[in-house]
């Protein structure tokens, strides 16, 4: 059951939606040196109320949107971006890191 609301709340997020938007910025790691940021939409946000925040990741100061694994999407900075295999189409290119 609780995999089947994860997973319905996934893709809730992978559209765009002119719905509330909240957040959640995980710790720094061996990979994402600046940490990472997840979004979530509409009825998830009350489904995440415990951990996620209101808010967008980019208003955070995590602009790049990167695909994961089962095209999950989540925002890194801009220290981080290069190390994103899969940058969304809509997201800033990484150059624009540089430039930051």
């Amino acid at each position: 059951m609780y995999v089947i609301v994860f997973l319905a709340s996934i893709l809730e997020c992978t559209g765009e939606t002119s719905e509330r938007s909240c957040y959640h910025v995980s710790d720094p790691g061996s990979t994402w040196s600046q940490g990472t940021c997840k979004e979530a939409q509409g009825s998830s946000c009350d489904l995440y109320k415990d951990w996620y925040q209101p808010g967008t990741c980019d208003a955070q100061g995590f602009p790049y949107k990167c695909i994961g694994n089962y095209q999950i999407p989540f925002w890194l900075k801009s220290e981080d971006c290069k190390a994103c295999t899969t940058l969304a189409p809509e997201s800033p290119p990484c150059a624009a890191a540089a430039t930051s």
